[in-house]
């Protein structure tokens, strides 16, 4: 799959509209263009992380994998972002799926804590 399909797919999973999802779509191509973000793709998922700049980003995952493909693209995704200089993530409140993907952060090393930034529900240093 395509991480446009991935992310259309992940979207549709979740009861967004389709208009919604081409809105998401053309920003996401916008900001990639603008240098503004990365996609990283492994397996059937899909990290867009925006970068916020001095070493944070804010990621936003996507995903049409099993549990236990989901779990390697985690690893996957949180080498790749160390590689490209990030010492610390942020995210959003993702809905109910949000605890079982904070456990698999924790699961990986990774200590999630509340964010010190207003807009963002939680953040993890690298």
């Amino acid at each position: 799959m395509t991480p446009s399909e991935i992310i259309t797919e992940d979207q549709k999973r979740f009861g967004h509209s389709q208009e919604d999802t081409a809105r998401l779509l053309e920003t996401m191509v916008a900001m990639k263009n603008k240098h503004q973000a990365i996609v990283i793709q492994f397996n059937d998922s899909v990290l867009f992380l925006i970068n916020l700049g001095k070493g944070c980003g804010e990621i936003n995952f996507f995903t049409c994998d099993t549990p236990q493909k989901v779990k390697s693209a985690m690893q996957h995704f949180i080498k790749e972002t160390k590689k490209g200089g990030f010492k610390r993530v942020y995210g959003e409140d993702g809905g109910p799926i949000l605890q079982k993907t904070l456990q698999l952060l924790t699961s990986l090393g990774l200590k999630i804590q509340n964010s010190n930034i207003e807009r963002y529900k939680w953040m993890a240093d690298l």
